[in-house]
């Protein structure tokens, strides 16, 4: 971590979810970050579904 880095940018750059990597941190969207912490990037298991838009339009529908 360098000063200004951001989770976000941080797992762009990896080409990661930032969801995932809050995740493996026990961070929340609102945890601050330092320069200098460790930020664990583990691969995304290929068993793990993260959700599509489809699938997210599916939960939002009214149910009948």
């Amino acid at each position: 971590m360098e000063l200004g880095d951001t989770v976000s940018e941080i797992a762009i750059r990896h080409g990661l979810p930032t969801a995932h990597v809050l995740a493996q941190n026990g961070l929340s969207w609102k945890t601050p970050i330092f320069p200098g912490q460790l930020i664990r990037l583990d691969p995304i298991p290929d068993d793990l579904e993260w959700p599509t838009a489809e699938t997210a339009d599916r939960r939002r529908a009214p149910s009948e």
